[in-house]
């Protein structure tokens, strides 16, 4: 029975690198989904934050001239 198929180091090894792969990919995706995210929290809120700041700037200025 000995000496058939691969040794068990062997197969140890290979499930570690296929576990190490994985990690990897879900590491990316997980990087790739949170930049999306932000891109698409910039993209929707931003203008109304940035419109609501420059109004504010301008009432701002108003009131100090009179």
């Amino acid at each position: 029975m000995a000496g058939k198929g691969p040794a068990l180091g062997a197969v140890i090894f290979g499930l570690r690198a296929r576990a190490r792969a994985s990690q990897n990919r879900a590491t990316v995706f997980l990087v790739q989904l949170f930049l999306t995210v932000v891109m698409g929290l910039v993209r929707f809120v931003g203008p109304p934050l940035w419109q609501g700041y420059q109004r504010g700037l301008q009432d701002a200025a108003g009131k100090r001239e009179g």
